[in-house]
């Protein structure tokens, strides 16, 4: 996969066959989950292996209340909260991932859609490992 490198993140060429789904906050290939503006202060993106990924929960599934979530960075609970100014609206899902021999969560904000796919391309990569 071609990597190019804009002023916030690194995104996957847009040319690329092995993107699944791209938008502002995430980018799903058959193999790589990319969270867009991950990282506090330099806002660079942080990729993970669809194989190391444990589980794929929205927010909504798990219960959180408005103060488990925050803009940018961690609250009061075991989350990693990728960048988004706007995920206290009403209509934001954020997406929480566990990864292997990681204690701390990734959040990030998800649409319905994005969401679907995500969660096949996981399907996918960990039939993949079994077959």
């Amino acid at each position: 996969m071609d990597i190019k490198k804009s002023s916030f993140h690194i995104l996957p060429d847009s040319g690329s066959e092995d993107v699944l789904y791209s938008n502002d906050y995430f980018t799903v290939t058959k193999t790589e989950l990319i969270i867009k503006c991950y990282y506090f202060p330099t806002c660079s993106s942080k990729v993970i292996s669809l194989k190391t990924i444990i589980s794929i929960h929205t927010d909504k599934e798990l219960g959180f209340k408005w103060y488990e979530r925050k803009m940018w960075g961690q609250p009061i609970i075991n989350v990693w909260y990728a960048m988004d100014w706007k995920r206290h609206c009403k209509d934001h899902t954020s997406c929480i991932i566990e990864v292997k021999d990681d204690k701390l969560r990734k959040g990030f904000t998800i649409d319905e859609n994005g969401l679907e796919i995500l969660k096949q391309a996981w399907n996918d990569a960990l039939n993949s490992v079994i077959s």
